[in-house]
This record gives C-alpha cells, sequence and structure tokens, in this order.
C-alpha cells in the first residue's frame, strides 16, 4: 500500500467542500474513487484506513466522521487536487508526522535512523541500495510534505523543522529543552560558553598528541540534536585506535565549586557509552570574556559519580563535588 499525503489532504477536502462533518462510509469511499488521480496507488478503502491510523477520520456506526485535526487539513487543503497544498502540509507534518501521541502515524520511530550531522548543519539519514519498503515509504511520504530532501545518497530533515524534531526527540527520550531552574550552571549562555571551551580544549588536546589530522572529526552534536545526551563528539587518542570515538557531555557554572544537573537521558547515554563517555566541566565561566576554569573531566560518570565524592540528588540529579 502507498497512500500518499495528497491522498490523505484530499479525503479531507471531500469534507470541506461538501459542509458536512459526517459522511456514510459507502458514499465517502466513492467520493474518494471519483477523486483519485490515475497515477494514485491506492484504493479508496486504504486511503480511508490510513486517514483513521493519522487520526484524520473516526468510525462512528457505519459513517466516518472528521477529527478535529482532519478538519484542520481539510481548510487548507480546501479542494481535491493534484498535490497536496503547503498549508495542509505542515498541518500533518506538526499534527501527525511529528506528534509523538499520533503512534504508528508519528515518523519518530524513522528519524530515530537519522544522526546528527553538524557540518551538512541537519540531520542526516544515509541512504542503502537494498532499503526496506517501510523505509521507502517514510521517505516518499516526508519528502512529499517537506520534512525532509533526498538526493540519491542522503536524506536531509530540513533545517526549518530542526527544533521541532528536537521537541519530539526530548519527548520521546524523557529529556527536555528547557533550562532547568537554579543559579549553577545551567543557563544557556553559561552552557554555550562552556561547550566553547570544550571544543578548543579538544582540538588542544588532539593538537599537542601529534593528532592534528583528527581535528576535522570533532562534532558539536549540541547545535543539531538537543537531547542526545551529549555535546560533543571527539576522538580518545589512545593506543592503536586514536580515532575511536568519544562522547563528551558539557557542564558549565558560574561557581568555583563542581556543581550541575545531570538528566536522566544523558545517564542513559553514559551507561550504554561506558569508558568513552566523558563529563567536562569547566567552573568560573565568565560571559563577557567567553572563558572559564577546567575542565574537570570524569570518565564513566555512570559509575564513577556515586557517593562519597560526590551528592548525588533527584531525577534529573544535581550533582555537586563533596
Amino acid at each position: 500500500m502507498s497512500v500518499r499525503p495528497d491522498d490523505l489532504a484530499n479525503v479531507c477536502a471531500l469534507f470541506t467542500e461538501s459542509g458536512r462533518r459526517q459522511i456514510p462510509f459507502g458514499e465517502l469511499k466513492r467520493l474518494v474513487s471519483r477523486s483519485l488521480p490515475l497515477e494514485a496507488e491506492a484504493s479508496a478503502e486504504e486511503i480511508i484506513q490510513e486517514a483513521r491510523k493519522c487520526g484524520l477520520l473516526a468510525s462512528r456506526g457505519d459513517a466516518c466522521h472528521i477529527t478535529k485535526i482532519g478538519s484542520l487539513v481539510g481548510a487548507k487543503q480546501a479542494i481535491a487536487r493534484q498535490r497536496i497544498s503547503n498549508e495542509a502540509s505542515k498541518v500533518l507534518i506538526y499534527e501527525v508526522y511529528l506528534n509523538s501521541e499520533a503512534r504508528d502515524a508519528c515518523c519518530a520511530g524513522f528519524l530515530q535512523q537519522f544522526r546528527p550531522d553538524p557540518p551538512s548543519k541537519t540531520f542526516i539519514f544515509e541512504r542503502e541500495t537494498n532499503e526496506t519498503p517501510e523505509t521507502l515509504q517514510w521517505l516518499m511520504t516526508l519528502t512529499r510534505v517537506g520534512l525532509i530532501r533526498c538526493d540519491g545518497h542522503m536524506a536531509y530533515v530540513e533545517e526549518r523543522y530542526l527544533q521541532r524534531v528536537n521537541e519530539m526527540l526530548a519527548k520521546i527520550r524523557g529529556s527536555t529543552l528547557l533550562a532547568l531552574p537554579g543559579v549553577f550552571g545551567k543557563e544557556k549562555e553559561v552552557g554555550d560558553v562552556a561547550e566553547e571551551l570544550a571544543i578548543k580544549w579538544e582540538k588542544k588536546r588532539l593538537h599537542s598528541n601529534g593528532l592534528e589530522e583528527l581535528i576535522p572529526l570533532i562534532q558539536h552534536i549540541s547545535t543539531i540534536d538537543q537531547t542526545a545526551g551529549y555535546d560533543v563528539l571527539s576522538c580518545g587518542c589512545i593506543g592503536k585506535s586514536p580515532e575511536a570515538r568519544i562522547y563528551i557531555e558539557v557542564k558549565g557554572t558560574r561557581g568555583k565549586r563542581i556543581r550541575f544537573i545531570w538528566s536522566r537521558n544523558e545517564r542513559l547515554v553514559a551507561k550504554e557509552k561506558g569508558e568513552s563517555y566523558w563529563i567536562y566541566c569547566f567552573t568560573e565561566v565568565d560571559l563577557k570574556n567567553r572563558s572559564g576554569r577546567g575542565p574537570f573531566r570524569i570518565r564513566n560518570p555512570f559509575r564513577k559519580i556515586c557517593p562519597p565524592e560526590y551528592i548525588v540528588e533527584a531525577t534529573d540529579v544535581e550533582v555537586r563535588k563533596a
């Protein structure tokens, strides 16, 4: 089955055109069949079924009722046409494809296969020659509504939707994009300065180890993925595989003591990455001069951050050096 976003927008537009909120199933099936373009691959029944799955239609006895979201799509599409309108596409993106509450209609599972790519300034997906039908369907659907763009080798999330994608990922990961309350190192600007310092420190570290060729591999991940569970991707510079990746979560505080919030999502990623995961903490961060002391580095913090050396409190834990 290959139901296009265009077909979903058109079935909603049929309600708008008729001025009705409820249409008997048999009649709706005939109306959809009559409005289908010649190149349509899905049947009227498949389109109606997909519209139900997406929360655009609901069944009431032997009739189909248009939902609030379906009404929004129908109003933006206005009439059945060859292609979905830009306005209807946005409603589907915001209310269905990037809505974690839309269940199987949400593209969260597919977008989690994308990775943040700072050089491209977005999330990317590396295409393969043997892509599954499900992958091809998502590529077609999300390209059609303008959430992603594709070439022969890669798929890219459109930059204008980066924030909304981050909001969806944060919800799935049980994380948050909002600054947590307090005066100790979670203000966004303090964090930004600390991340700048961490990247400078990593470049200096690679250079001092005679591995300047690895410097281009440093990536500022949090500029794309705000809840990845780490901020900077770098190289370990150890043994026979100096290019082996390390994952750095950066913390900053304007105070003199090490003190920061360590989220549940960050702890889960730290547990998964083990010895490859580090926390870099900068103290006395100066916003005016964009400077700070540090970093104080903790390797494998999931194992090492524990009493008596550290005081750990709450779910999104506050960590203080004892």
